[in-house]
């Protein structure tokens, strides 16, 4: 089942809080179970409440460095140069991706806080083999009706651990790191301790977009593989692109499409359109050779439960794609 909720892998990383031990454990005594009255001044980005302390925008083409062990250390190098160094967060995120959610957590009645849709992909693979490419095509979609909300709309990968998910994000709303009442992209690195975005670009209404995520270097000495994370408005030309390297992960989960939402009271927050069609998918394992995933079919998920809106939400995927419906 690819929503099970699972403790969030956080137990053995430096700098882990107390807060983080007892995030592992469920909620606390006193918690109300709802993330963003719990947290005060945590802000949601594509798949985590988290502490903004722990966010950070990097240039175009900056890398997230990791050390031997696979954690991230906070190192981010451009065109192989020290660029920045950031201390680890002391609080662990709150998941709320379907994947690795962090346990306990809830929304009030009547507000969506999470993903809402998707058409994902569990593969099976031997463990020196990865996902190793995921793009797909998608079309900009109206601004919605009523502001206020935060929406994500994407493709990505996760590892089996769900700790991880690389993604290139179409967004509205303000996030509290960027953004507002307008559409931009931006490419994500999302790890346990750390989040990383590059430089948003601003996009518009009917432009079409290209998301990719490419493993583009393996060291087989160690088993690092080097992965760049694209979001790419083909439309305007304006690209905006961040890589990682990863050890120890085994990347099994594909993300065609995802609708994300965040402070959602009324349907008019979604887009005002009735779907975004995620099209030209590609989906590749086998570095270097990228071959096919065979079938390429997406499994639809309506994420429940969704104490929000009921807004007519669907999935249709297909060989070629998927498609999220809902009803403004």
């Amino acid at each position: 089942m690819l929503r099970q909720l699972k403790l969030i892998a956080c137990v053995g990383l430096l700098g882990i809080s107390t807060y983080a031990i007892a995030l592992a454990q469920g909620p606390s005594a006193g918690s109300t179970g709802n993330p963003t009255l719990d947290h005060p001044g945590w802000i949601h980005i594509p798949g985590e409440l988290i502490n903004p302390s722990c966010v950070h925008q990097l240039p175009k083409g900056a890398n997230v460095e990791v050390n031997g062990n696979g954690q991230v250390t906070g190192q981010v190098t451009m065109n192989g140069r020290h660029y920045a160094q950031y201390a680890p967060c002391s609080d662990a995120p709150v998941v709320m991706r379907p994947q690795g959610q962090t346990p306990g957590v809830s929304s009030p009645i009547g507000t969506t806080n999470q993903w809402v849709e998707t058409a994902e992909r569990y593969v099976s693979l031997n463990s020196s083999d990865d996902i190793d490419y995921l793009s797909s095509n998608w079309t900009v979609p109206s601004s919605p009706a009523e502001y206020g909300a935060i929406i994500y709309l994407f493709n990505g990968i996760e590892p089996s651990t769900e700790t991880w998910i690389l993604q290139p994000v179409l967004q509205f709303g303000y996030n509290g790191s960027f953004g507002g009442d307008y559409w931009e992209i931006a490419s994500w690195v999302v790890s346990p301790h750390y989040a990383f975005y590059s430089e948003p670009e601003q996009v518009y209404t009917g432009d079409v977009l290209l998301g990719t995520t490419e493993e583009i270097g393996e060291n087989t000495y160690n088993g690092t593989l080097y992965y760049e994370v694209i979001a790419q408005d083909t439309s305007s030309g304006a690209t905006t692109w961040i890589t990682t390297s990863t050890r120890g992960l085994h990347w099994v989960y594909g993300f065609d499409g995802t609708l994300e939402a965040y402070d959602v009271t009324s349907c008019n927050e979604y887009p005002d359109t009735t779907s975004v069609a995620f099209t030209n998918t590609k989906f590749d394992h086998g570095y270097t050779l990228l071959t096919p995933i065979n079938p390429q079919s997406w499994m639809a998920d309506i994420i429940t439960p969704n104490p929000g809106p009921a807004c007519g939400f669907s999935v249709t995927p297909n060989a070629g794609g998927s498609t999220l419906y809902w009803t403004p």
